[in-house]
């Protein structure tokens, strides 16, 4: 619904200045902590603005705008900024020992550079990977900070330096107690390494164990990406949704779509139409029963009385009337013909309604079901569409089988069979097909019987009365002694069940899911494509440039191993806690093994 993406765009504003007041102080308190000068501080400070700023500016000039997960962008290449600011600061500290305040900057220039330039790259190549996702935010998200990061360049090696020679810095000479301080902490640095470096094995063996460990837990790794989750559960959309699913339905709209060829439509085929083609063929008072079958087998599952996972249903038979469903009698078949014809008359008001088109290159007709589903339940989002299939798929299967049934009767009077008698035979359990399939060829004019148990449970008395129809239809495969008892008794089988799912290739009746909850189900499934292809595509293109760095192909392949501890502390650790991944930190990945 709008409400939502107004929702969304007003917490992400809150958030962008929460964030920016957060990135702010931390990096202000962290230049202070590095630097302890006021001057420094203020420089380091409005080049990680600057920076930020420059980053947001890239939007509009692209021609693009600025979404919910964009607005965390100004956040980290304000943070990456400060970060290489401060290391410049520290190359032109050191550069003032042995030489004037002036060629201090040339100096921290020469010596930064390739540094500086190595981390954007890669932290921008990790980001660009990102890139690869199919999920616009995502990808908009990888590629918008990904210059972010490289123009952060400019500022530093651009703007910082020039600001250094109009103000420039003199740090202050180390006293006694800074020397002091300054010697303890090297002397704490120096044990502890020596300490790694005489257990090196024990060292490496236990982060190779924390590594496996972590592993462990990434086939755990579950997605998300319901976007009530994204707000606290104190939030105002929240709390709006609970009152009015409490007081008034459920809200979260879902479509099934049955689509009928133009070669099923019984009013468009001609008079001399070969018989196969009538025989399949649908009025359009059968296929508006069709999709009242499906709206009625979906609010019997799934609606208050079954799961209570869907509230209402909406479709063109909720606004027409029903024909009679006993069977074959004249007075009966004179009101279907009445209520049929008045349908067909009234087809363009249906239409009006939003929930019959016709494809008018196709000539395809297309019936929507609209249903609300509940926006808070503890199913998954995959799990619902299936259930959903659950309760539709049945109804095609009677559709077929009835095809089949027609088929079975035409051949032997070569005209389309009216006033058969058919019985139905199926345990307990197959209740949607059976009854969905006795409305189907009662609506044929047919006199319909049903037997709820398997053929080898049938007694003599039932096999006698069973021979007094045209034919019986049975719910899943006969074997072969059933088969027999059936020739024995001389009961035609007409047909069984279709075990096929709805078609969808255009060259039957078929069906289609869509609405919300579908896309979050195939949109949960792509975040995790998606993390699986932008962690993979950072690994691929940052080794190589680790191992040209480095000139060696085995200590590139060494450097790259911490580097995976990032990935592996937060998505593993999600796994082992069975957090799901949802569209905000599933970016975690690419950024912290480029960072």
């Amino acid at each position: 619904p709008p409400i939502d993406n107004v929702s969304i765009d007003e917490e992400g504003e809150r958030t962008l200045v929460r964030l920016a007041l957060l990135a702010g102080g931390f990096g202000a308190v962290l230049a202070w902590w590095s630097l302890r000068s006021l001057q420094m501080t203020i420089i380091v400070f409005a080049c990680g603005v600057a920076c930020a700023a420059l980053s947001l500016a890239i939007v509009p000039l692209t021609g693009g705008a600025v979404d919910a997960i964009l607005m965390s962008m100004p956040a980290l290449v304000y943070v990456l900024a400060v970060s290489g600011a401060i290391h410049f600061t520290n190359y032109y500290r050191i550069a003032t020992a042995d030489h004037d305040l002036q060629a201090a900057v040339d100096h921290a220039v020469s010596h930064a550079w390739r540094p500086a330039l190595l981390c954007s790259v890669t932290t921008a190549i990790g980001l660009a990977s990102l890139a690869t996702s199919d999920i616009v935010p995502i990808c908009r998200f990888g590629i918008y900070s990904a210059a972010g990061v490289m123009a952060t360049l400019a500022v530093l090696f651009v703007v910082l330096p020039a600001v250094m020679r109009l103000w420039p810095w003199a740090p202050p000479v180390g006293s006694e107690d800074t020397a002091d301080a300054s010697t303890l902490a090297h002397s704490f640095w120096a044990r502890y390494t020596h300490r790694i470096a005489r257990h090196q094995w024990l060292v490496i063996a236990g982060s190779l164990a924390v590594i496996a460990g972590l592993s462990a837990g990434l086939p755990r790794v579950s997605t998300t990406i319901d976007l009530l989750k994204l707000f606290s559960s104190d939030a105002r959309l929240v709390a709006d949704y609970r009152w009015f699913e409490s007081h008034l339905g459920r809200l979260v709209p879902m479509e099934v779509v049955v689509r009928f060829p133009s070669d099923v439509r019984q009013e468009s085929l001609p008079a001399d139409a070969p018989l196969a083609q009538l025989v399949r063929s649908q009025s359009f008072r059968e296929r508006l029963q069709l999709v009242e079958l499906i709206e009625t087998s979906v609010l019997d599952q799934l609606g208050p009385d079954g799961d209570d996972l869907v509230g209402t249903c909406l479709s063109a038979a909720t606004f027409t009337h029903s024909a009679p469903k006993r069977g074959a009698k004249s007075a009966e078949g004179v009101e279907r013909y009445v209520v049929a014809e008045e349908l067909l008359k009234h087809r363009r008001r249906l239409i009006d309604t939003g929930y019959l088109h016709e494809d008018p290159a196709t000539g395809e007709e297309l019936w929507r079901i609209s249903l609300r589903v509940a926006a808070f339940h503890d199913v998954d989002h995959g799990e619902l569409v299936a259930r959903l299939k659950d309760a539709v798929e049945p109804v095609f299967a009677a559709q077929r089988t009835s095809d089949n049934v027609l088929r079975s009767l035409a051949a032997g009077r070569n005209e389309v069979p009216r006033g058969s008698r058919v019985a139905l035979i199926a345990p307990r359990g197959a209740d949607v097909w059976m009854k969905s399939l006795g409305a189907m060829l009662l609506g044929k004019r047919f006199e319909v019987a049903g037997v709820a148990k398997p053929v080898a449970a049938l007694s003599p008395a039932e096999e006698q009365s069973l021979q007094g129809y045209d034919g019986v239809v049975v719910s899943g495969d006969l074997s072969a002694e059933e088969q027999r008892r059936l020739d024995a008794a001389r009961i035609p089988v007409l047909a069984t069940r279709d075990a096929r799912t709805a078609s969808s290739d255009g060259s039957d009746v078929g069906v289609v899911y869509t609405g919300a909850v579908p896309i979050i189900y195939k949109a949960q499934r792509e975040l995790l494509d998606s993390l699986i292809q932008s962690t993979w595509w950072s690994f691929a293109t940052i080794t190589p440039l680790m191992m040209f760095v480095c000139r060696s192909l085995a200590a590139g392949a060494i450097v790259m191993i911490p580097n995976t501890l990032p990935v592996l502390v937060v998505f593993g650790g999600m796994g082992w806690l069975g957090v799901p991944v949802d569209i905000g930190s599933m970016m975690a990945a690419s950024i912290a093994l480029g960072v």
